[in-house]
């Protein structure tokens, strides 16, 4: 499925709902890079299977039709719905780089990933507020009125992120997870709330 045209009238990227067949090299490239993991709470994947199996496990299922993986892909010469397999190495058919993924570890609890060579340069705001757009503007979610993300007070980045996009603080919670990657340390977690009518209110 691809994203609807954003509010930004000159996008530089286009979501893509992802595949194990033709995206699981470039999803598990994403999932293993040390730095891009930083902030992640899931362990780090050891195989591409292990890769396989966390892509497949965030897919949309008659139990739980709220869930959804989107790529967050370069529109350098854009990204064809089908057909586009990357190669192994993230691009698609018309030039679409993969850079990163958005979308739903928890219902309506929305989670992202980039890779760190694109941090700094708006893509992942930009992303965000597509994915706010498409969201909000489905078929079938209009029992949503709100939507939340979770992050580390110390990820600054992801913070300016989700403000940039319109969501605001909400509760703050006192050693809510274990991080795999240093192994004893309890983080807290801020809450951060987007509601439906907030739409176009986070334009930069």
């Amino acid at each position: 499925m691809i994203s609807p045209p954003p509010s930004n009238p000159h996008p530089r990227i286009i979501l893509k709902e992802l595949t194990d067949t033709h995206h699981i090299q470039s999803y598990h490239s994403l999932l293993t890079h040390p730095t891009a993991a930083q902030w992640s709470i899931s362990a780090q994947p050891t195989s591409l299977e292990e890769s396989r199996t966390s892509l497949l496990a965030k897919m949309p299922t008659e139990e739980e039709p709220w869930r959804g993986i989107w790529g967050i892909f370069l529109l350098d010469g854009g990204c064809e719905e089908d057909g586009d397999g990357d190669g192994g190495n993230g691009v698609g058919a018309n030039g679409g780089k993969f850079i990163g993924t958005i979308g739903f570890p928890v219902e309506a609890v929305v989670g992202y990933r980039l890779m760190p060579e694109y941090w700094g340069k708006g893509y992942m705001t930009e992303a965000l507020k597509m994915f706010l757009v498409m969201w909000f503007g489905r078929e079938g979610n209009q029992k949503y009125d709100k939507l939340s993300a979770g992050i580390d007070p110390e990820n600054i980045g992801s913070r300016r992120v989700l403000e940039k996009a319109g969501f605001v603080k909400g509760a703050y919670v006192k050693d809510a997870v274990q991080m795999p990657t240093e192994a004893g340390r309890w983080s807290d977690i801020q809450v951060f709330e987007f509601q439906r009518g907030f739409l176009g209110e986070g334009d930069e």
